[in-house]
């Protein structure tokens, strides 16, 4: 009866540590909660300040957000993504605004102004263009963004590179090759891939679902 009553309440005494420290573990555990809510709601408010900002067409706004967001999450495809849009953007304004400016005969200093900043987007566009490649997402929109800076830049060899990159894994570009890149159509490569376009459109129309009578 003894050996019983031993054993019973050395089961009594375990029962009750491992309560006591469970009930411990869980004050400890509450205490890093506040810390761990805020790392949460500061990278949520990085990111809904770049949402807003994309959103509403302010590119330097978002870019600013963009990078906070990158710092925290540098592993995340979208902002890269989204961060190369924004540059790509303003090189894209910059580049008419000196078109326009050209046009109308402005100062040359006027001029000089639109290239340092057509030239000081240019270079983070494709930085984040190329990071946005690593993630299998982003891997051909990216390739055809850089085909697109590359062929606003004259290299045109690095922009066919980079079609035929994103061409020979089936991707198409929206609107069509001759369209967006006009200006490649005197590439000796060109015409090979406006024929990888056409066989990437009819495989996409081969393999599209048919809809029967009365569906």
């Amino acid at each position: 009866m003894n050996i019983r009553k031993l054993i019973r309440d050395l089961l009594i005494l375990v029962v009750f540590c491992g309560a006591f420290y469970g009930l411990t573990r869980g004050i400890d555990l509450m205490g890093d909660q506040p810390a761990v809510q805020a790392e949460v709601t500061e990278y949520s408010a990085a990111r809904i300040a770049a949402d807003d900002a994309v959103s509403r067409g302010r590119w330097e706004d978002a870019i600013v957000e963009l990078d906070k967001l990158i710092v925290d999450d540098p592993f995340n495809g979208h902002a890269w993504y989204t961060l190369g849009e924004q540059h790509a953007a303003l090189v894209y304004h910059y580049r008419r605004n000196y078109r326009t400016a050209v046009n109308r005969g402005r100062s040359q200093d006027r001029l000089d102004m639109y290239l340092e900043l057509i030239e000081e987007h240019t270079g983070p566009a494709i930085a984040a263009f190329e990071r946005a490649m690593d993630f299998a997402r982003f891997r051909n929109l990216s390739r055809v963004n850089l085909a697109h800076l590359y062929n606003v830049e004259d290299r045109d060899d690095e922009a066919i590179a980079m079609l035929r990159a994103a061409m020979e894994e089936g991707f198409s570009v929206n609107g069509g090759l001759r369209r967006n890149f006009f200006s490649l159509r005197s590439h000796p490569e060109f015409e090979e891939l406006r024929e990888i376009e056409s066989e990437i459109n009819r495989r996409r129309i081969a393999n599209a679902p048919t809809i029967g009578p009365g569906m």
